[in-house]
C-alpha cells in the first residue's frame, strides 16, 4: 500500500516535471531506464558543455542554484561511457527543494536519486512525494565513484551511481 502511494506521488511529480512521462498507481513493472533516462540530456562532459552553451540561463533547472552552488555541483560530476557515475550533492540540498533537485538530476538521468538526499527543503506535496519515493537500487549515498570507475569509496554528500 505504501508503495502504491509513493508511485502515485511520483506520478504527480512526473506529470509536473516530465512532459510525456506517464505513470499511475497501478504501474508495477516499469523498466529502470524508462523513467529516469527517458529525458536525459547530459550523458558526458561534451553533452554538459553543449547544454551549458545552448540552454536558457533562466529556464534551466540549474538556474535555481547560486553561481557558486552551480559551479560546485557541476565540477563534482564524474562521467564514464554509461553516463553520470557520481556527483556531490551538498550544494543541491543546501539551496534547493526536493522537486528542484529532481529537475536538476533529471538532466543527467538521475532524477530518482533525489530521494537519496536527506536535508533538502520540503515546501509542497511534490517535495514530500519525492522524499518518500522508493530508493533507487544500485546508487549509493555518501560514496563517490573513484577515478577510473568500478569502485565506490566513502565520501560525505556524494552519490556513487550504479554506472560507476
Amino acid at each position: 500500500m505504501i508503495y502504491r502511494r509513493a508511485i502515485a506521488g511520483l506520478a504527480l511529480v512526473l506529470t509536473a516535471f516530465g512532459p510525456g512521462i506517464q505513470a499511475d498507481a497501478a504501474t508495477t513493472s516499469v523498466p529502470r531506464t524508462t523513467l529516469h533516462e527517458l529525458h536525459t540530456v547530459i550523458r558526458s562532459q561534451k553533452d554538459l558543455r553543449a547544454y551549458l552553451e545552448t540552454a536558457s540561463r533562466t529556464a534551466s533547472p540549474l538556474a535555481a542554484l547560486s553561481p557558486t552552488g552551480r559551479q560546485r555541483f557541476l565540477s563534482s560530476l564524474s562521467f564514464n561511457k554509461r553516463g553520470v557515475s557520481g556527483f556531490e550533492y551538498g550544494a543541491l540540498k543546501a539551496e534547493l527543494s526536493y522537486s528542484q533537485i529532481y529537475q536538476v538530476l533529471g538532466l543527467f538521468g538521475k532524477a530518482e536519486d533525489a530521494s537519496l538526499i536527506s536535508g533538502a527543503r520540503v515546501g509542497n506535496a511534490a517535495d514530500r512525494a519525492i522524499m518518500v519515493s522508493p530508493r533507487p537500487l544500485g546508487d549509493h549515498p555518501n560514496y563517490y565513484c573513484q577515478y577510473g570507475g568500478g569502485t565506490c569509496a566513502p565520501a560525505y554528500n556524494y552519490i556513487c551511481t550504479y554506472t560507476c
